[in-house]
Formats: C-alpha cells, sequence, structure tokens
C-alpha cells in the first residue's frame, strides 16, 4: 500500500513530504522517500492521488520496479518517483493549471468556488492522462517523456510540445481511472453521472457514455482505481464524499457523508452494460 504523506499540520510544513510503503500482509513499513525540495514547495505544494505503475508485477515480479505519479493540487505540477533510482524529479507545464471559467463548482444544487489545479490522473502505460479540478478539458503526455528525468533537471517546464489537449468533457470530475480495455472512467459534477470513454475513441461529449448510477452514491469522488480480484476480473473501486457541504459549511454529520462503492466491469468491458444497479453496485 502507498501512503502520501504531506507533511503539512494546520499550514505548519513539519518535515517533508514523502511517500510511504507498507506491506499488508504484516503490516510493515517496507520503503520510504522523502521529498527533495526540489521537488515541491513548502507548505504550499499539496501531493494527491498516487497511481503506481509496477513494471514487474507479481507472481512473476517482485514490485521492485515501479514509478509512482503524483499530482500536486495547489503548486500545479506533476512528480515522478521512480523506485530503481530512488529519486524523484518535478514536470509543469501551463496544462495543469486550473482554468478560472471553470472554478465554480455545482454538486447536488449547492455551488462553491475551488481553483484546484492537477487531480485526475490515470495512465494506458503509454501516456498519462491528466486534467485540474477546475477544468473541463482531459490532456496527456507521453511516459516515456516524463520518464525520462534527464528531461527536467535543467528546467521544469521543458517539453512543452510534448503535452497536448486531448478533448473536452460536460463538466469538471475529481479523479479518474483507467482499465485494461482503455475505458476511462470518472464522476462529472453536474449533473452527476458516472461516465466512461473509451480512449480509442476521440475524447468528445459524443463519446461520453453514462453509466447507470444513484446521483445520491456518487457525489464528489476524490478516489477512484481499478482493481484486479484473483478471479482476473475488474473492478472499479470509487471513494465519494459531500465535499460540496464541506466547502460550504453544511456538512450534517447525522447524514452519510462518505461512501466507498466498487462496482463489477465486466458488463461495460464486454458491450453490455446492465441496468439493473442492485447487481452491479456494491457497497462497503
Amino acid at each position: 500500500m502507498f501512503v502520501l504523506d504531506t507533511g503539512v499540520i494546520s499550514m505548519v510544513q513539519h518535515c517533508p513530504p514523502q511517500l510511504l510503503v507498507f506491506d499488508l500482509n504484516n503490516d510493515s513499513l517496507v520503503h520510504r522517500y522523502r521529498f527533495e525540495p526540489g521537488t515541491y514547495i513548502a507548505v504550499a505544494s499539496l501531493f494527491i492521488v498516487p497511481i503506481v505503475v509496477v513494471d514487474d508485477p507479481p507472481p512473476k515480479g517482485l514490485c521492485r520496479k515501479l514509478r509512482v505519479y503524483i499530482g500536486d493540487v495547489t503548486f500545479h505540477g506533476l512528480v515522478i518517483y521512480d523506485s530503481e533510482l530512488n529519486t524523484a524529479w518535478r514536470a509543469e507545464n501551463k496544462f495543469m493549471y486550473p482554468d478560472p471559467d471553470h472554478g465554480t463548482h455545482l454538486i447536488a444544487g449547492e455551488k462553491f468556488d475551488l481553483m484546484d489545479g492537477m487531480f485526475g490522473l490515470a495512465t494506458d502505460r503509454q501516456q498519462l492522462f491528466f486534467h485540474p479540478l477546475a477544468s473541463v478539458s482531459e490532456y496527456s503526455v507521453p511516459l516515456s517523456v516524463i520518464n525520462n528525468r534527464t528531461n527536467w533537471l535543467a528546467d521544469v517546464n521543458s517539453m512543452t510540445k510534448s503535452f497536448r489537449l486531448v478533448g473536452n468533457r460536460t463538466s469538471q470530475c475529481a479523479a479518474q481511472a483507467m482499465d485494461s480495455y482503455n475505458n476511462l472512467y470518472c464522476v462529472i459534477h453536474n449533473p452527476i453521472k458516472l461516465v466512461r470513454w473509451n480512449m480509442n475513441k476521440p475524447y468528445s461529449v459524443k463519446n461520453e457514455i453514462e453509466i447507470p448510477v444513484d446521483p445520491e452514491l456518487l457525489q464528489f469522488v476524490s478516489g477512484m482505481k481499478v482493481f484486479k480480484t484473483d478471479g482476473g476480473k475488474e473492478e472499479l473501486w470509487m471513494m465519494s464524499n459531500r465535499f460540496q457541504r464541506i466547502a460550504s459549511g453544511t456538512i450534517d454529520f447525522n447524514e452519510v457523508n462518505f461512501r466507498i462503492v466498487r462496482r463489477p466491469l465486466d458488463d461495460i468491458q464486454h458491450g453490455q452494460l446492465k441496468q439493473d444497479l442492485s447487481q452491479r453496485l456494491i457497497f462497503n
């Protein structure tokens, strides 16, 4: 299990941000990496939504060759950690910045302003797809570009021509995830919909496929991962909360405000989208 520690408490930087790796078989800390000053700005940076790409996965591999991609949501950058080099570097680009035209969010009838940057990250092992929270645009950059540390040593804003606009959607969304069929998932905010795009097709509103869901269950999805079961099938896991009520100061802790939801993906991946939500949504 990979855990990000920002090192910040009450706007005070108590220690450098760090990446912690735990072995869940025995609940032991097996690795700790403290980020160097060049990869973050004290107090200003906030590292979120790490995604891990393992080049030597089990059962044949030992999970020693991996990279972790991390969004800096408040100081607008991307941090890449390489386990073999045991080092990290930073990349920045104008596409990582929030769009003022989309800094106002409307979720379940409640409006709030939030100019967050890098939030949603996903990869098909060739490209890194990403978007700021305050945006309706999806962007990409080749992994071969950001994985090459030497590209970024002299200038974190280099390789500008390698970044591209993939397309636009109907509304903002937070976390996102991709399955092995190149389906990219996210929950858009207004109206609340769980949607997916097949990235072999143009990323557009026309190719935005809605997956039936009760909007009460999925509002602000701050975490999303595709998980493969022991049987080899993939499931979409989502962490949902009512962030809009936190932002507006209207949260009621007598209500359910936080949920973890998982949905099997076999029907979607085989072109038979099922409408029976009681059989597709499982709560934990």
